[in-house]
């Protein structure tokens, strides 16, 4: 075997909690001959890139963050796609770190800046600059286990922190693609919101967004008949903030005609587009 596809390789199955969790990019692919298989009945990134490139194709994005880059699926993506763009994989992993910094070396790609620390909350002013959107894809439900360990204690105060986070995060870009966990840490036995109450976690999401100072511009959900994100319809939107009852009869009907509740839980999770409400 090819030495650097066998150190690619190594640096991918860590061991680690978060190994073995992303795709291989479709380019590093085809170049190398290099592929890592990802069950994406249950979890995977094809349809959640899909949605984001569709979305982002249409906006003027000149300057990405990728937060908990993994091993850089959406960073080099996005990179490969919007050729235009420049990228910062923040990715506390070393080895996921060094694996991003490796393909980076390997396709010669001058547009990607690897930080290898964890983005708290504390350190938002390092980064020195505001970017056009940031990726904040199934990071926050594992702040007070895997960073932030002195600021979240319960299950339940993910939620103060996550709208501590987003509201400092408006310094940092002016757009946001969101994804939460339903388990604190990954641990499913603690739950931030019951798997089985997905408009909880839509409207707690909602609510958290609005509290900190962002408008949420668009939600998605996974279908899995058709294996795509389709945009959640604004009359759920429209009526959460003054008929919630409404709203949810809406949400389950439109879940129900989607068959959401037959999804893993990792599919279960909605993708908000937050928009600064200051611009």
């Amino acid at each position: 075997m090819n030495e650097r596809i066998l150190k690619l390789k190594n640096l991918y199955k860590d061991s680690s909690k978060h190994s073995t969790y992303q795709n291989i990019p479709s380019f590093v692919q085809e170049a190398l001959g290099y592929q890592e298989h990802i069950n994406e009945e249950w979890r995977g990134d094809t349809a959640r890139y899909k949605f984001i490139l569709g979305f982002l194709q249409e906006l003027k994005v000149d300057s990405i963050v990728d937060i908990g880059a993994n091993t850089g699926f959406f960073s080099h993506s996005l990179m490969k796609d919007l050729p235009n763009i420049s990228v910062t994989a923040i990715e506390p992993n070393k080895n996921h770190a060094e694996f991003i910094r490796e393909i980076n070396e390997i396709f010669n790609l001058t547009n990607i800046k690897v930080i290898d620390k964890p983005l708290q909350i504390e350190n938002f002013d390092t980064l020195q600059n505001e970017f056009d959107c940031a990726l904040i894809l199934n990071v926050l439900h594992h702040a007070g286990v895997d960073f932030d360990q002195d600021k979240v204690k319960e299950p339940y105060e993910v939620w103060d922190y996550m709208e501590n986070y987003l509201n400092k995060f408006s310094k940092v870009s002016s757009l946001i693609i969101l994804q939460l966990g339903y388990n604190w840490g990954g641990d499913k036995t603690k739950p931030i919101v019951p798997t089985s109450d997905c408009y909880q976690m839509f409207s707690n999401l909602y609510n958290s967004a609005q509290r900190s100072g962002w408008n949420i511009r668009e939600v998605a959900y996974y279908f899995k008949r058709e294996q795509e994100y389709k945009t959640m319809p604004q009359s759920i939107l429209d009526t959460i903030d003054n008929d919630e009852s409404k709203s949810r009869d809406l949400f389950n009907s439109w879940c129900l005609s989607m068959d959401i509740s037959t999804s893993s839980e990792f599919y279960k999770r909605p993708l908000l587009i937050l928009e600064n409400s200051a611009n």
